[in-house]
């Protein structure tokens, strides 16, 4: 009886590397997925920590025609204000191309921690802002 169950453990065990080495997910990757439940055919952008200077604007290259602007606030009580302003300049809306893309979101995150906005239509980008003295 613990033969088998060395041995169920073991096959499950490979299944799941099987599963994970033939997705090309790395496992990296898979648990940022999980972590901010993002759609496994949502293509996901992690740009790590970004160093921002308060109140100054910088901007991040997505991809060879995605570019975000990234603006953060210092409030009360460890939270930034994260306002962003998304550009693509090859974007399908509502199944269509678009030569020209602007979003606008802005949202409160503790300070430290990491965050996964939705970029457009079919982007989403994980990174952990972090407010640095100029």
């Amino acid at each position: 009886m613990r033969i088998q169950h060395i041995i169920t453990i073991a096959a499950a065990v490979l299944f799941a590397a099987l599963a994970v080495s033939c997705s090309g997910t790395t496992p990296e990757e898979a648990a940022l997925r999980r972590d901010f439940s993002i759609p496994v055919d949502m293509p996901v952008k992690d740009l790590g920590e970004i160093q921002l200077i308060a109140a100054t604007p910088k901007c991040v290259s997505l991809d060879k025609d995605k570019d975000c602007t990234i603006l953060a606030t210092a409030l009360p009580n460890d939270i930034l204000r994260i306002s962003l302003v998304y550009e693509s300049s090859n974007e399908r809306v509502d199944g269509m191309a678009v030569d020209s893309y602007t979003e606008r979101s802005t949202f409160l995150l503790p300070r430290g921690h990491r965050c996964a906005p939705k970029m457009g239509k079919q982007l989403m980008v994980v990174m952990r802002p972090v407010l640095i003295a100029q």
